[in-house]
């Protein structure tokens, strides 16, 4: 209703006010830093740009005077992939070209991917939609030109892109309609060549027991591809000629290189095929990201996280337990510091590490930084190291760090700092390719840095990798419309509360996400010359066939907009259109689904790949379903009969509170024991009303005259007990138990510990009696904590305390006893002595027992 609407926004307004200033202030404050070193970004110089030429007053651009005059020196002004501009610069050339008077611009809203950068495609689109064709138009109109020829791709190629983004590019997502204004006409010549340009490669990885992941699966299938076209004869367009393919001929773009990169070149070179790699994963590949950051740390060893990144890679192997233990040798100031006390106290692995940095410091006073990271790389190992984790990539990637030093050297050297500086400061696109195959090698690269090239043979994979919706499930979100929604956890109610728009702003983030998948698809695709190859894979592809045809609209478009917006990968948005094709009969026969079928004259070849029957062609898939393997049927059915051996030991945790372990049974006996909130006043309920005894037993000085008033009085002005928790402790019990023989005892001891913690192993049948003798070996981790402990001389006493409302002591020992067993378990670990004696105090009869 709009009272509540009202009262969300009210509730909602000071927070957002805040962070607007907040978000005001920091900006302010990093354009004066930027001010004082004289140097800007991009972004800087725009918006000093535009508040020199205009300002905005009354909802309206004002072209300032002094800019007028600036913008009648242009007679025009051409800006070229306009898809990708910003707001900002949309602005900008609205005001250069007097409103738009004089302004001519290029190109194709299909290939707008850089909405992480910023830009708008809606910029364009709203022009080619509002703007006349140049046939139709008067001489004042605002025209367009479509500019649908194609040259660099076949008549194939061009035709099955045309297929797919038909039916992905309806208008009913991206604001596209992909009619024949979109659509591409091939207009190159190339000879003729009857081969195959383009086809769908579908595997189906349903054999859950391999090892093998479904990208591993892509890649060895992708090598079969290069090899049979490599052995196919003349297929690739040279001039009016054909030739053979090479290597260089064939790249692999993916959505992500990041982690996908290496595998797939791995599995190439096992079958002897060369790889480039593109370099966008550059800096971020472990061995580059291992020494960048030894450089930072020889320039300045106090920097944490470089020198947690050195420590903890295979050239020192630092684990993360050793790293706890420095940092707990000194719990404040730098890293670094840490690492000089531990080796001063006698740790031989800390000693070598700070002997081998300051090494390399002493050589970074008179080396260059080339002769520095060659020495790095050759006297520690690292070479080696690498190398046997992915092989010969890596080691271009170390040789080529230097040879980029070398670079900078010859021009500037000034020192590590200017280089890290520098080399950072480059964008994706200024690393050249590590290629360890030479110039004739396998290209692999992103589909963002394919924009602008073209291959004779484009292998689109890694489809079936999961969108990236991050922009949606972000706590803040903004939205130029729709403004700035968050979600925030309410204390008073104790869950997440949604700010009133922020599903909506998710959902277009979602949406947009999409959008955005969908042009760089076409952007991928767009790339071949001769060959186009679609590589899906899917585990379950029958079943993963039957919900995508359910999904399928029974009139075009056959796709809805629900479906698309929804999508969790590329790979079903190909699959989906493929069931549609006249040749999808092998994936509608496969799954044993039905599909409309979409006219088309292009020819998609399409192939199922799986581990059972290797590839299946089209004309084989009837045959194919009508045998029956028996020893494929007896493996489902063994493996439908398993039965887990330790299926009793998933019910237990592997690690737990031993209280939580031992007595979790008892909690329903004092369930309904509570007094109601109310009637407590300013006292606490039971459960917090012990631990306040607790936290009393924990920290009162325990000498031979205590004074208990007196230390519960500085116990509160200490902070170490609340003014609830004083209010609530029972001060008569405590005094009492001071005043016991147990006491005495504990006194005249020759040790004293209170609140030892531990962590310790227990049999797994210890907590469950009825599990089987062939689980002898499962253990359960236990932690906790032991009231008190004190050593006599014939051994240890384990004591724990007790604020129960019993009746006799023996109910105690019937609850906790098996508690106070894993005490003694872990104290006899602790003292490395026997415990002869475990005793349970109650407060509340002031009483103790023995056992």
């Amino acid at each position: 209703s709009r009272s509540e609407t009202e009262k969300s926004i009210k509730e909602n307004l000071g927070a957002v006010m805040l962070l607007c200033e907040l978000i005001t202030q920091y900006g302010q404050r990093l354009f004066e830093a930027f001010k004082q070193e004289n140097s800007y970004t991009f972004y800087n110089m725009e918006q000093m740009a535009l508040d020199l030429l205009c300002e905005y007053k009354d909802n309206k651009i004002v072209i300032r005077d002094d800019a007028r005059i600036l913008c009648e020196r242009y007679d025009e002004v051409l800006v070229d992939e306009f898809q990708d501009v910003n707001d900002l610069q949309n602005t900008l050339f609205y005001v250069l070209s007097n409103r738009e008077e004089k302004l001519f611009v290029v190109g194709d809203v299909k290939q707008s991917i850089y909405g992480f950068r910023g830009s708008n495609p809606e910029n364009f689109l709203n022009k080619k939609n509002n703007y006349i064709p140049i046939d139709e138009a008067g001489s004042n109109d605002s025209k367009k030109i479509v500019l649908s020829d194609n040259f660099r791709s076949r008549s194939g190629v061009c035709g099955a892109v045309n297929f797919f983004f038909s039916c992905l590019m309806g208008g009913q997502c991206g604001g596209i309609i992909y009619n024949e204004e979109e659509q591409l006409n091939a207009g190159g010549t190339f000879a003729e060549c009857n081969a195959t340009t383009a086809e769908v490669l579908v595997v189906d990885k349903f054999d859950d027991d391999s090892e093998e992941s479904l990208l591993e699966s892509e890649a060895k299938k992708i090598a079969e591809y290069i090899i049979a076209t490599m052995n196919e004869g003349k297929v690739i367009s040279d001039g009016k000629e054909l030739r053979n393919a090479r290597y260089s001929d064939f790249a692999i773009l993916l959505d992500k290189v990041k982690d996908k990169a290496t595998i797939i070149a791995e599995t190439l070179s096992a079958y002897g095929i060369p790889v480039a790699l593109g370099a966008e994963s550059f800096l971020e590949s472990i061995e580059i990201a291992t020494v960048i950051s030894f450089l930072q740390i020889i320039d300045n060893p106090k920097c944490d996280i470089e020198l947690l990144t050195v420590m903890m890679s295979p050239v020192f192997g630092f684990s993360a337990d050793e790293m706890a233990k420095i940092r707990a040798c000194q719990k404040y100031g730098p890293f670094y510091s840490a690492v000089v006390s531990y080796a001063n106290l006698g740790d031989n692995k800390c000693a070598e590490f700070i002997e081998k940095l300051n090494a390399f410091r002493r050589d970074a006073a008179v080396m260059s930084v080339d002769r520095l990271i060659s020495k790095i790389i050759h006297s520690t190992d690292i070479l080696n190291m690498m190398s046997a984790r992915d092989g010969a990539v890596r080691r271009a990637n170390l040789f080529a760090l230097i040879n980029y030093a070398k670079g900078f050297t010859s021009r500037l050297d000034s020192g590590i700092y200017g280089f890290i500086k520098y080399i950072k400061s480059l964008p994706e696109n200024s690393f050249k390719a590590v290629s360890v195959g030479g110039e004739n090698a396998v290209r692999i690269m992103s589909m963002h840095n394919s924009k602008g090239l073209q291959f004779p043979i484009c292998i689109v994979a890694n489809l079936a990798s999961q969108i990236n919706n991050a922009d949606s499930i972000s706590r803040v979100l903004f939205s130029e419309k729709g403004g700035i929604a968050f979600k925030y956890y309410d204390e008073s109610l104790g869950c997440d509360v949604e700010m009133l728009g922020h599903a909506t702003m998710a959902d277009t983030a979602r949406v947009k996400t999409v959008e955005e998948k969908l042009r760089l698809l076409y952007v991928a695709m767009t790339r071949a010359i001769d060959r186009l190859c679609l590589v899906c894979s899917a585990k379950n592809l029958d079943d993963k066939l039957v919900k995508l045809s359910s999904l399928l609209l029974d009139d075009a478009p056959y796709i809805s907009r629900e479906f698309l917006e929804k999508s969790r990968n590329m790979g079903d948005w190909i699959l989906s259109c493929a069931l549609t094709h006249p040749n999808g009969d092998i994936l509608r026969g496969y799954a044993d689904v039905k599909a409309p079928i979409v006219k088309s004259d292009v020819d998609i070849k399409i192939t199922i790949s799986n581990n059972f029957n290797g590839n299946i062609k089209a004309e084989e898939i009837k045959t194919e379903q009508t045998k029956c393997n028996v020893e494929f049927a007896n493996k489902i059915k063994s493996n439908l009969q398993y039965v887990y051996p330790y299926e009793k030991l998933r019910f237990l945790q592997s690690k737990a509170s031993v209280s939580r372990l031992v007595h979790s049974a008892e909690d329903d006996r004092f369930a309904f024991c509570e007094k109601p909130a109310f009637m407590l006043g300013d006292r606490l309920a039971g459960a917090a009303r012990g631990t306040a005894m607790h936290h009393v037993m924990q920290y009162i000085n325990m000498t031979r005259e205590v004074d208990v008033d007196s230390e519960i009085e500085r116990l509160l002005e200490w902070k170490f007990i609340t003014e609830q928790e004083a209010a609530s402790i029972d001060l008569v019990a405590i005094k009492k138990f001071f005043e016991s023989e147990l006491y005495t005892r504990i006194i005249s001891s020759n040790e004293l510990r209170r609140e030892m913690r531990f962590l310790t192993e227990i049999a797994a049948q210890r907590i469950d009696p009825s599990l089987e003798i062939d689980v002898d070996d499962a253990n359960v981790i236990v932690q906790g904590a032991v009231d008190l402990c004190f050593v006599e001389d014939d051994g240890v006493v384990v004591l724990d305390f007790k604020t129960d409302r019993v009746d006799n002591l023996n109910e105690l020992v019937k609850c906790y006893g098996e508690q106070l067993e894993i005490y003694s378990t872990a104290a006899e670990k602790i003292f490395n002595k026997k415990v002869k004696e475990r005793i349970i105090y109650s407060f509340h009869l002031g009483q103790s027992i023995s056992f």
